[in-house]
């Protein structure tokens, strides 16, 4: 995979960690300044 269709894969990848429910709990709680509740798996 050459650089410009990794950096692609990577901001794939990076917007779909960042909207899941624990992404928004973290920030959240950092936000909020208290523990994050994550979610169990």
């Amino acid at each position: 995979m050459d650089y410009y269709e990794a950096f692609k894969y990577m901001n794939e990848a990076f917007a779909d960690l960042c909207s899941t429910k624990d992404a928004r709990e973290g920030v959240s709680a950092f936000l909020e300044k208290r523990r994050p509740v994550w979610e169990q798996t």
